[in-house]
Protein backbone atom coordinates (compact mmCIF):
# COMPACT_ATOMS: atom_id res chain seq x y z
CA UNK A 1 0.00 0.00 0.00
CA UNK A 2 1.62 3.51 -0.73
CA UNK A 3 2.01 6.00 1.51
CA UNK A 4 -0.63 8.48 0.74
CA UNK A 5 -3.41 5.80 1.14
CA UNK A 6 -1.95 4.65 4.75
CA UNK A 7 -1.87 8.46 5.40
CA UNK A 8 -4.96 9.05 4.18
CA UNK A 9 -6.82 6.10 6.25
CA UNK A 10 -4.93 7.76 9.39
CA UNK A 11 -6.47 10.94 8.74
CA UNK A 12 -10.10 9.71 8.60
CA UNK A 13 -9.78 6.87 11.65
CA UNK A 14 -9.52 4.14 9.71
CA UNK A 15 -7.53 0.59 10.60
CA UNK A 16 -6.96 -0.99 7.16
CA UNK A 17 -3.93 -3.14 8.73
CA UNK A 18 -5.87 -6.57 8.85
CA UNK A 19 -5.92 -8.12 12.32
CA UNK A 20 -5.75 -11.18 13.38
CA UNK A 21 -7.95 -11.08 16.70
CA UNK A 22 -10.62 -8.47 17.64
CA UNK A 23 -11.48 -7.20 20.69
CA UNK A 24 -15.18 -7.33 21.85
CA UNK A 25 -15.46 -3.74 21.57
CA UNK A 26 -13.70 -3.84 17.64
CA UNK A 27 -15.87 -6.68 17.45
CA UNK A 28 -18.96 -5.13 18.06
CA UNK A 29 -17.88 -1.99 16.09
CA UNK A 30 -16.98 -3.75 12.73
CA UNK A 31 -20.24 -6.07 13.16
CA UNK A 32 -22.56 -2.69 14.05
CA UNK A 33 -23.78 -5.32 17.76
CA UNK A 34 -23.93 -3.45 20.73
CA UNK A 35 -21.49 -4.89 23.51
CA UNK A 36 -24.69 -5.70 25.77
CA UNK A 37 -26.07 -7.47 22.31
CA UNK A 38 -22.75 -9.26 22.13
CA UNK A 39 -22.85 -10.33 25.76
CA UNK A 40 -26.49 -11.77 25.04
CA UNK A 41 -25.75 -13.43 22.10
CA UNK A 42 -23.02 -15.26 24.76
CA UNK A 43 -25.04 -15.80 27.17
CA UNK A 44 -27.70 -17.67 24.80
CA UNK A 45 -24.74 -19.75 23.33
CA UNK A 46 -25.31 -17.53 20.06
CA UNK A 47 -21.92 -15.57 20.14
CA UNK A 48 -18.69 -16.31 18.49
CA UNK A 49 -15.47 -18.05 19.81
CA UNK A 50 -13.27 -16.05 22.38
CA UNK A 51 -10.23 -16.34 23.55
CA UNK A 52 -8.60 -15.51 26.66
CA UNK A 53 -5.62 -13.92 26.53
CA UNK A 54 -4.29 -12.65 29.96
CA UNK A 55 -6.80 -10.11 30.93
CA UNK A 56 -8.27 -9.30 27.43
CA UNK A 57 -11.01 -11.87 25.76
CA UNK A 58 -10.70 -11.47 22.14
CA UNK A 59 -11.92 -12.80 19.21
CA UNK A 60 -9.91 -14.44 16.06
CA UNK A 61 -10.47 -13.76 12.98
CA UNK A 62 -11.24 -17.10 11.92
CA UNK A 63 -14.17 -17.53 14.47
CA UNK A 64 -15.46 -14.08 13.10
CA UNK A 65 -16.11 -16.02 10.07
CA UNK A 66 -17.45 -18.78 11.37
CA UNK A 67 -20.21 -16.47 13.42
CA UNK A 68 -21.14 -15.04 10.52
CA UNK A 69 -21.82 -17.88 8.78
CA UNK A 70 -23.67 -19.46 11.71
CA UNK A 71 -25.56 -16.65 11.95
CA UNK A 72 -26.35 -16.31 7.67
CA UNK A 73 -27.25 -19.94 8.38
CA UNK A 74 -29.67 -19.37 11.41
CA UNK A 75 -31.78 -16.84 9.29
CA UNK A 76 -31.86 -18.59 6.21
CA UNK A 77 -33.28 -22.00 8.20
CA UNK A 78 -35.48 -19.18 10.08
CA UNK A 79 -36.91 -18.10 6.96
CA UNK A 80 -37.42 -21.42 5.75
CA UNK A 81 -39.38 -22.37 8.91
CA UNK A 82 -36.58 -24.62 10.39
CA UNK A 83 -36.48 -24.87 13.91
CA UNK A 84 -32.68 -23.11 15.37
Amino acid sequence: MGTEFRELCDKLGIDFEPKDAFTIREFCKRHNISPAFFHLLQKDGRGPRVMRIGARTLVSKEAAADWRRDREAAAKAEREGEVV
